[in-house]
């Protein structure tokens, strides 16, 4: 979450993360309120934007510093496998240091298209939208090829478009 002062950008926002996260960096569980420590936040300038806290904070989630954790879960010491192995079992919704963390789950995206065998109209897959905008990609029909599978709206089974095998080969 991102708060702006008034007087932003003479001040820098306040950030935190409003989520429950084991990582080195990010608090989300002691008194901190989710205070993440970003040095770009203490060493504010004027000229900085939120473009670059943006990327800032996208660095410390792919590099988190282990050597200063601010999440009372990290002691300096800890090495990267002992790392990677608590991350794994905090995002299967398991326990760390005594305390649960609640299992990181895919929202389901809503269905706009099924993928169905051109043969028996079997469903082979789900076309979903990642965001409101307009299609990412598009099935195209390889002329003189066997149709191996039609694309249909999922709300009125409408053809959209169909899928071919480029080669006689079995996929």
């Amino acid at each position: 979450k991102f708060s702006l002062h008034d007087q932003y950008p003479q001040y820098p926002p306040r950030v935190v993360c409003l989520t429950n996260i084991y990582h080195p960096n990010i608090d989300t569980v002691d008194e901190y309120e989710g205070e993440i420590c970003l040095s770009l936040l203490d060493e504010w300038q004027p000229t900085f934007t939120l473009e670059d806290v943006i990327i800032g904070l996208l660095f410390l989630l792919y590099h988190p510093n282990l050597e200063e954790p601010l999440s009372p879960f990290f002691e300096p010491c800890m090495n990267w496998e002992e790392f990677a192995e608590k991350v794994q079992l905090s995002l299967q919704g398991g326990v760390v240091e005594d305390y649960v963390f609640q299992r990181n789950q895919v929202e389901e995206k809503e269905p706009v298209a099924m993928v169905t065998r051109s043969s028996n109209q079997e469903p082979v897959a789900m076309v979903t939208r990642v965001t409101n905008q307009e299609p990412v990609a598009m099935v195209t029909r390889v002329t003189n090829q066997e149709p191996v599978a039609m694309v249909t709206r999922v709300t009125n089974q409408e053809p959209v478009g169909m899928v071919t095998r480029v080669t006689s080969q079995e996929p």
